[in-house]
């Protein structure tokens, strides 16, 4: 028997090995030098010892065949591999040199537009900012990204739908290999809208703040709830897998279990818990809806009970790492828990260009995506040494490798980048 990687898996070598991107499901899988090159020799035809033979020849290591048989078997059921179907091997030669990041982000955040329908009082956008890359250019930065294997495109706002070319980038993404997918108010899916993106997107995730109207409507526009439950049949009769992001705020912070149980029963197939952060529209929202280190006890306490009891995926978005503290450091590098992204794995792109680390920091600007991302990738370095300077329990955490904290909210919270994250409960328990 012999075992192929699966068509719609995408290898990116790295310096510590590669990447595995299951396009068919958007999961990611790190790997060793060992697994990288496996992955790439899995075609359908070559026999598990030659593969091994191959390891040892490139590595110049001992390789248990047993246990590649194990590691096949195992990955048949995430997807990454399957059984006797041939596809081409890939022919790769060395690994990038060891520079402490990837050679590629993994996804690239581009806010299309900062125009948007609502005026939401969490909104974090600045919408002074007018200017719009262009369809071709945008068309452009995909094909870039298609040659560095970046793997997806998270296409945001504003409120993306507000672009009349959406449609358009969004399959020319798929047509290059990058899987796109759209954060959205849901409020301006159609029939028609949805049926365009069915086959193309990746995934929609909607904006959801809880499980009925005054829940969602506290930090949302109002007249908005109507609005997304609409959104989520059209999305569900026409077979576009969505999400959804809940904002994580004073007033739904003990509603999860029945926010996770209403995501599922809408159709949901995950759940992405998002920190509050300062906004661009309402000086006063974060400071009246941020959680204290005791309501992120009540958040970790709340997953963790719900975990496993669902069919939709739960995760949060990385300023809330901290709430992984608790497991060891292999345990977090196993489900790929790996705290502040920005610079690391992904970078934001605005409306003009402007390339930064996240979505939340303005004092780190890496240039603009017209001067080639390559080049604004690797323009990072300042930031990416923060991860080496942190002060307080920050610095000394165990996990601090995994983890970071918010650099931006400890900029907004004490005006230093450096500083400890108040909303971590570590030693505190």
């Amino acid at each position: 028997m012999h075992y192929a990687r699966n068509p719609e898996v995408v290898i990116r070598r790295e310096y510590f090995g590669g990447i595995a991107f299951n396009r068919a499901n958007g999961t990611l899988m790190e790997l060793d030098r060992e697994a990288c090159i496996f992955f790439e020799q899995l075609d359908g035809k070559t026999s598990l010892r030659n593969i091994g033979k191959q390891i040892q020849d490139e590595l110049n290591v001992n390789v248990s065949i047993p246990k590649l048989y194990d590691v096949a078997e195992a990955l048949i059921g995430n997807g990454f591999v399957c059984k006797d179907r041939g596809i081409h091997r890939i022919i790769a030669e060395g690994f990038p040199e060891q520079k402490g990041y990837l050679s590629a982000p993994e996804s690239v955040h581009l806010a299309v537009t900062h125009r948007c329908n609502y005026k939401c009082p969490s909104c974090y956008v600045d919408d002074s900012v007018t200017e719009e890359i262009t369809t071709e250019e945008v068309k452009a930065l995909i094909d870039e990204m298609a040659n560095m294997k970046v793997f997806q495109l998270a296409i945001g706002g504003g409120e993306p739908f507000l672009r009349d070319d959406l449609i358009d980038i969004v399959r020319y993404a798929r047509q290059k290999g990058v899987i796109p997918n759209i954060t959205t108010n849901g409020s301006l899916i159609t029939e028609d809208i949805a049926d365009e993106l069915s086959g193309y997107i990746g995934q929609i995730q909607l904006s959801v703040n809880g499980h009925n109207k005054a829940l969602h409507e506290s930090a949302r526009e109002k007249g908005s709830f109507e609005a997304v439950l609409r959104s989520m049949d059209i999305l569900c009769k026409h077979k576009v897998s969505f999400g959804i992001n809940t904002l994580l705020n004073k007033n739904n912070v003990n509603e999860i279990k029945y926010i996770i149980a209403f995501a599922t029963q809408q159709g949901a197939v995950a759940i992405n818990f998002l920190r509050p952060k300062p906004s661009k529209l309402d000086d006063n929202w974060y400071d009246r809806s941020r959680l204290s280190s005791g309501d992120y006890q009540i958040v970790h306490r709340a997953i963790k009970n719900v975990f496993g009891k669902y069919p939709v995926r739960i995760t949060v978005d990385c300023a809330l790492s901290f709430l992984m503290n608790t497991e060891s450091p292999d345990d977090l590098q196993k489900h790929s828990v790996y705290g502040c992204s920005g610079a690391r794995r992904f970078l934001s792109i605005r409306p003009d260009g402007s390339v930064y680390p996240c979505s939340f920091i303005d004092s780190y600007c890496g240039g603009n995506v017209m001067d080639g991302l390559r080049d604004v990738w690797k323009g990072f370095d300042e930031f990416r040494d923060i991860q080496d300077h942190l002060k307080g329990k920050c610095a000394i955490c165990k996990t601090n490798h995994f983890c970071a904290g918010c650099r931006a909210i400890s900029l907004y919270e004490k005006g230093d980048i450096l500083s400890q994250d108040q909303g971590c409960f570590i030693n505190e328990h």
